[in-house]
């Protein structure tokens, strides 16, 4: 109850209102989730994207055997084939010396002029020389191959040298087709 202002008397604003005390209390909160309920076909393409980088990782592999495959066959033909050119080179080797004998003697015996023992003396040079680099191609040749097959000891190292048989030949007419 709340007095009537009388012209004598003031009222005063806390005799006029009632003060309140309140305490509000707030709380807020959230919930989140990371699954995906459908993104489209992004997952079906990154399946299908990890499945065709383990396709490609499997070729480069194969790839990689092979061509270490492929390293050993070449080194093992240039082996045979710098062999086979060594065999050459030591036969024109013996004929060049054995022409630098007859050519010798025939240019004392007055027959023929200094100037071919000459060519001949630069020939037999020439053959030497060939039969050298042959040489030493096939050792290079048998350290790449030592290497490529992680041979630790590469100075010692040599291919067996096997006679193949050839196949006997036949005549293609005899099989005609009618």
């Amino acid at each position: 109850h709340h007095p009537a202002p009388t012209d004598n008397s003031t009222l005063s604003l806390h005799d006029a209102l009632p003060i309140l005390n309140q305490t509000t209390a707030t709380a807020n909160g959230g919930l989140s989730t990371g699954v995906s309920i459908y993104r489209g076909l992004r997952n079906q393409n990154e399946l299908r994207r990890a499945d065709l980088s383990i396709l490609a990782g499997q070729y480069q592999l194969d790839k990689m055997k092979d061509d270490i495959s492929l390293f050993v066959i070449n080194a093992y033909l240039d082996v045979l084939f710098g062999k086979e050119a060594v065999k050459v080179a030591i036969p024109q080797l013996e004929i060049t010396r054995e022409q630098l004998i007859r050519t010798n003697q025939l240019v004392e015996a007055g027959t023929l002029p200094r100037g071919d023992l000459l060519d001949v003396q630069a020939t037999l040079a020439n053959d030497e020389q060939n039969l050298i680099i042959t040489q030493n191609h096939v050792r290079l040749a048998l350290i790449t191959l030592a290497q490529l097959l992680q041979l630790d000891e590469s100075e010692n190292f040599d291919v067996a040298h096997e006679e193949i048989e050839t196949l006997p030949l036949i005549n293609l007419a005899d099989y005609s087709v009618d």
